[in-house]
């Protein structure tokens, strides 16, 4: 995983583009900062769904002159809360999917003659793939005093991901009077992991028209299976062309004798134009490897000026062995009792200098009754540079990217 901030979870929060740790006073609170939720002076449910969300990443000139685009689609619910007051406590419980991704696509790609790869006469690739995080926990919260209160949240954490890509290349051989070689490579991996996430907040309210908020979490993987299984039959003629190019690069001083060796061995272990002397059938292969997550802090401030206006910023800190941060800036503003509008700008920066940055904006619209709210919206992410076209590569590639969503999502006091 690249970045940290694919999915902005929770009604209010979707609005403001995440900017909430320190309001956090409806059950969204309960995975921004369960802190907040001693604010909410009576029970609340609260859901949220992305009614459609579609992302789509343009590899340019990735396979010869051809650009290669990958696109995730999905319809997904990405919160359910409840909170309870208790005096001066607070209980809640929640279920948030902060991350899921959706591929099922096929293309197909020639090459102009006279191009680096005209020898290839097709290339097609197929993908299916998904990718999905879901965390569900009860918290609790204690009011301190009027300023300050604490709370608590422990998540269970659970992830699925599988990924299945058939690869067929077709390859001319002129030296045998224009006959083609059929390149297949067949991978499937699928990834399970649980865990828990523990989530400790804390809010300080020094002025009615201020608060500060602060929260720090971390995912522990206790148990996780990862299979992978390669089937694949190479050609002579993919094998040497991808020596020749690395060599290229070697001469040229783009990467080192070490680096080269390390392309080789890495090419001889998972590309099957390395297995041109017949099919190759590897074993599924089983890892128990746990994936590291990094300490995550987010700190937050808002300001209510008036009974109408509310803004509030975010930063997000993950300590991770690929530091990085997010930053959101939010506001909400009443046009009267019965309507707001809310919106805001947010990161999502990538871990790897070898992927792109996005920036985004929120904009929401919300109905209030006199028990209950209900808001519809949507947010926009751009990113582009240069990118990896897959894990371990040094080779980068320009890429454009951009995520649309549109949410819905309501709240019910009783």
């Amino acid at each position: 995983m690249y970045h940290y901030n694919n999915i902005i979870l929770g009604e209010r929060p979707m609005g403001m583009a995440g900017a909430y740790t320190a309001v956090a006073d409806t059950p969204a609170g309960l995975y921004y900062n369960p802190a907040g939720i001693v604010y909410a002076h009576s029970p609340n449910l609260s859901a949220s769904v992305n009614a459609f969300q579609l992302t789509s990443t343009i590899y340019e000139n990735a396979l010869g002159d051809n650009d290669w685009e990958r696109q995730s689609s999905d319809l997904l619910p990405n919160f359910f809360g409840v909170s309870q007051p208790l005096g001066n406590l607070s209980l809640g419980f929640s279920y948030a999917v902060p991350d899921s991704v959706r591929e099922d696509q096929i293309q197909s790609f020639t090459f102009a003659p006279g191009s680096a790869h005209e020898h290839i006469d097709y290339y097609t690739i197929n993908i299916d793939h998904s990718n999905v995080i879901n965390k569900i926990g009860p918290s609790v919260a204690l009011s301190v005093n009027d300023q300050l209160s604490v709370g608590f949240t422990f998540y269970v954490h659970m992830r699925n991901s599988k990924t299945i890509q058939n690869h067929v290349v077709s390859v001319q051989h002129p030296e045998l009077s224009n006959t083609s070689e059929i390149e297949l490579t067949n991978d499937y991996q699928r990834i399970e992991e649980y865990g828990f996430e523990p989530v400790l907040g804390i809010m300080w309210s020094p002025l009615n028209s201020v608060s500060f908020g602060a929260s720090i979490r971390q995912t522990t993987v206790i148990n996780s299976n990862t299979i992978r299984q390669l089937t694949c039959q190479g050609t002579e003629r993919g094998k040497q062309d991808i020596i020749n190019q690395l060599q290229e690069y070697l001469d040229n001083d783009l990467i080192t004798q070490e680096q080269f060796n390390q392309e080789i061995e890495w090419h001889e272990q998972y590309n099957c134009s390395f297995g041109f002397d017949g099919m190759q059938h590897t074993r599924p292969r089983e890892s128990n490897e746990r994936h590291q997550y990094p300490i995550t802090t987010r700190l937050g401030a808002a300001w209510f000026p008036n009974d109408r206006l509310m803004l509030s910023g975010d930063l997000v800190l993950y300590d991770d062995v690929n530091s990085t941060w997010n930053a959101a800036v939010g506001g909400e503003y009443y046009l009267s009792p019965q309507w707001a509008v809310r919106g805001g700008w947010y990161t999502n920066n990538a871990n790897s200098p070898n992927e792109i940055d996005y920036d985004g904006i929120a904009f929401s619209l919300v109905r209030f009754t006199r028990n209950s709210s209900v808001s519809a919206g949507f947010n926009f992410a751009f990113g582009e540079g240069k990118a990896q076209l897959y894990r371990g590569s040094e080779e980068t590639v320009s890429t454009t990217s951009y995520s649309t969503t549109i949410f819905l999502g309501t709240s019910y006091s009783y």
